[in-house]
């Protein structure tokens, strides 16, 4: 069962640690939450319960990294009664946000039936994923495991939902496969393409007459889904298919709620016709739209839902402490953070008036913790800009490092702060410095999803070519992370659009494989050369035909790519469409006259990989187009014999029948 690092003790047991947590209970009233991070410092003290007390309510709000914190709790039994599903319903929410850690934890549970069924094929789904995000322990699951295949109509939607295929679906859904079919937690294909923002994949299941409405388990709908990751081209399908914005989630939160306490603008801008009825709606908490928009300092969503004329709910403010009090408080709860000093511990907590109180007193501004970071850097980390500008006035260094050569910069362009950034920026940090990763501000902020810093960065001069981030340069990242407007800014300033991974994968590879044929264009167009491989000689080309993405291909070829290039195992595109049974890309490649009867290092040609596949559409194609059912691979088996030994006797009569035509038509 593992673990999280940060699960492992680093301080000794005894009564100080009850006594610690008696304090921080006492003083939470008094000073401003971090919550997350606090969970954090509340966990390496093995003050469990205290932690799951601040992640509960995070989870609530859709924290991914707080989901995965409290299912490992869960898992364990630290600081909760253990509770296997609770911890899988936990975990596959955080999976579901794209967290790397809570995929590979989902796939194990899957695999062992830790508070759910065990699914191979689903473990297989969850450790793909994980491994997309290089995550080593989920490729070497990957490398042990066997492939397996998924052969009920309905499950077999499911995952061509989870996975974009749209060809799949479409050949799915024509021979009869229910579209709405529930996996064990209620979802369906619909609901798996709206969580993860895939608005072709939604389109076409709404338009086969998906069921918009329906709801799984935790009480989800798909557009509470679609409006948690603010896909506006997905919200958009649903509300016109009918889907009901005025349905709420376990918390009482509408669409709605969901987008505004997100920060969506654009998915708010269109929920807002539809809510009209429900516009002035509160959650559990008696909070509205508005009142979450301004918890999470979402300025832009806010101002949008007041000059719509929503207005926050009355709500009593406790009194606030005094300056002398709060120092009081820090200094009582100061064991809860080993080896800060109270000045650093109120410039994490956002204690403007005890900073300034400090700075006063002639406290040194520069202290640094175990990790090096000063008061400030901690402050940016926040995105706490005043007290950073009170620091800085008070003589604390604006560009320092700490021990893994991080900048108060890269801090607060991680975590999203533009305020901080640009202040840092007018205060002379460096903005192309790298740390001990190789990584600048600029590949912190894109890896963390943050447009609007990004594009901050840029506009001051970050370098895009410099540097990488877990083996991965920015323009990668950016794909990876969808942010198509921070593409184009990145690639106008000058950026390569050949930048390359740490396994050779081009930036124009990870767009033909995530089936982006806009950015594929794009880069294309940009001077991205179209026959880069990776380390296993897959070009773009490949990856476009293994996922059937025949728009990439058409946009690929039209650039020149080498049609019959071959991969390392000698695979070409047409063969890995062929086996993955991609009809229309392997028509579009015929078309484009790829090489019908070429042979891979185990002999075998795309007709033998179809047969395999079991693909009665795909073989029929490559029959008529000329493929050569006689051949034998090295293993002497003739593609009829394949698609026996598979269980595809239907194809493998096809076959045996074309053979025998065409022999009558010779001789």
């Amino acid at each position: 069962m593992m673990i999280p690092v940060f699960l492992q003790p680093v301080l000794p047991s005894g009564t100080g640690r009850c006594l610690a947590g008696l304090l921080l209970l006492l003083i939470l009233p008094l000073v401003h939450a971090s919550p997350l991070d606090d969970a954090r410092l509340a966990i390496r003290a093995r003050h469990y319960e205290e932690a799951a007390k601040i992640l509960r309510p995070l989870a609530r709000k859709g924290d991914a990294e707080a989901r995965f914190q409290l299912a490992s709790m869960y898992r364990t039994g630290r600081g909760v009664r253990k509770d296997e599903r609770q911890a899988f319903r936990l975990m596959l929410q955080a999976a579901r946000q794209n967290h790397t850690r809570a995929a590979y934890n989902l796939g194990v549970m899957y695999e062992r039936g830790l508070g759910v069924a065990p699914d191979p094929g689903q473990a297989q789904y969850w450790y793909r994923q994980a491994a997309n995000d290089d995550y080593r322990p989920a490729i070497a699951k990957l490398k042990q495991q066997p492939v397996t295949s998924v052969a009920e109509p309905g499950r077999a939607l499911f995952v061509a939902a989870q996975t974009g295929d749209v060809t799949t679906l479409q050949r799915l859904l024509a021979n009869g496969a229910p579209v709405d079919w529930r996996d064990p937690q209620g979802r369906t294909a619909l609901m798996e393409a709206a969580a993860k923002g895939d608005a072709a994949t939604t389109g076409l299941l709404l338009k086969l007459h998906a069921s918009p409405d329906l709801r799984d388990n935790l009480g989800d709908t798909a557009l509470l889904l679609a409006a948690r990751n603010g896909n506006a081209d997905v919200i958009r399908h649903l509300l016109e298919a009918g889907a009901s914005p005025a349905q709420a989630d376990a918390n009482g939160n509408t669409p709605l709620l969901i987008a505004a306490g997100n920060g969506h603008l654009a998915a708010v801008q269109i929920l807002i016709p539809a809510s009209s009825k429900t516009l002035r709606h509160r959650n559990k908490a008696g909070r509205n739209a508005l009142d979450l928009a301004l918890r999470d300092k979402h300025t832009r969503v806010a101002r949008y839902l007041e000059s719509r004329g929503l207005t926050p709910t009355a709500s009593k403010k406790p009194k606030a402490a005094s300056a002398s009090a709060k120092l009081r408080a820090i200094r009582q709860g100061a064991a809860n953070y080993p080896g800060w000093s109270p000045l650093m511990i109120a410039a994490w907590r956002g204690e403007d008036s005890v900073v300034q109180l400090l700075l006063q007193k002639g406290t040194r501004p520069d202290d640094r913790d175990k990790e090096g970071n000063t008061p400030l850097m901690r402050a940016a980390w926040q995105g706490h800009t005043r007290i950073v500008q009170h620091l800085a006035k008070g003589g604390a260094a604006t560009d320092a490092t700490n021990k893994q050569g991080r900048s108060a910069l890269m801090l607060a362009a991680e975590h999203g702060h533009p305020d901080t950034v640009r202040y840092l920026l007018d205060a002379g940090a460096n903005v192309n410095r790298l740390d001990s990763r190789q990584a600048t501000a600029l590949l912190y902020a894109v890896r963390g999803n943050h447009p609007r810093t990004a594009s901050l960065l840029l506009a001051r001069g970050a370098d895009p070519d410099r540097g990488q981030l877990d083996n991965q340069p920015v323009l990668i990242w950016v794909v990876r992370t969808g942010q198509i407007p921070v593409l184009t800014k990145l690639l106008d300033g000058g950026a390569s659009p050949n930048q390359q991974d740490s396994r050779q994968r081009s930036v124009l590879w990870h767009a033909a494989t995530a089936g982006q044929s806009a950015t594929v264009k794009l880069l294309l167009a940009k001077g991205a050369d179209p026959a880069m491989a990776d380390a296993q000689r897959h070009t773009p080309l490949h990856q476009a035909a293994m996922h059937g993405d025949t728009r990439s291909l058409r946009l690929l070829l039209s650039a020149g790519a080498n049609k019959d290039a071959r991969s390392r195992e000698g695979n070409t595109p047409l063969m890995l469409a062929a086996g993955r049974g991609h009809a229309p890309a392997v028509t579009e490649l015929l078309q484009a006259g790829a090489g019908i009867d070429m042979r891979n290092n185990d002999g075998d040609s795309a007709l033998m990989l179809a047969a395999v596949k079991g693909d009665r559409k795909t073989v029929e194609i490559l029959l008529k187009a000329g493929a050569d059912p006689a051949l034998r691979n090295k293993i002497k088996k003739r593609a009829e014999d394949l698609a026996r030994t598979a269980g595809h006797g239907e194809v493998a009569s096809l076959i045996r029948q074309y053979r025998k035509d065409k022999w009558l038509g010779i001789f």
